[in-house]
């Protein structure tokens, strides 16, 4: 029986719903016929072999693994280099798609920025277009004058378009 601290730290009643349950199977006792996909399972521990129809979920990767183990020391370790290359190209591709991405996310940002402004620009004009409002009667020389010229007009417009 659990303490009543255990109790309320692991919402429990019993002890044993803490621990994981272990089931001890003797392969040496299986007669070699598999009938489920734990028969298949054991027929794999027992004899190092996988069937071609066996379908248990994980055997795929357990005859792969088998398969590995079978190969001599050198087909092995050109196999693991292999396996490892690929990963590294697949990491190198996920790396870079993942990099244009962000890129490609801030260049659309900063068009996004752009045609922002130019919007503003496109409905101030518009605004003082039907304000009957001349911006530019003539031309100023330097950007700090044309800046001036726009605060100014901008302080003689209503609220409604600030």
């Amino acid at each position: 029986m659990p303490s009543i601290k255990q109790q309320k730290l692991f919402n429990i009643e019993e002890v044993s719903e803490i621990f994981p349950e272990y089931y001890l199977i003797k392969v040496n006792n299986f007669n070699d016929v598999a009938k489920n996909t734990l028969d298949e399972w054991i027929y794999f521990l027992k004899k190092s072999q996988i069937k071609e129809e066996f379908t248990a979920q994980g055997l795929a990767e357990a005859k792969e693994n088998l398969l590995v183990d079978s190969l001599s020391e050198e087909e092995r370790a050109n196999y693991l280099r292999y396996m490892e290359n690929k990963r590294y190209e697949i990491s190198i591709i996920e790396g870079s798609r993942s990099e244009g991405r962000l890129e490609g996310r801030e260049e659309g940002i900063k068009e996004g920025i752009e045609q922002g402004k130019q919007q503003e620009k496109a409905n101030i004009a518009r605004t003082f277009k039907h304000e009957g409002i001349n911006i530019l009667r003539h031309k100023p020389k330097n950007n700090l004058l044309k800046l001036r010229q726009v605060y100014f007009v901008l302080s003689l417009l209503p609220k409604r378009y600030k």
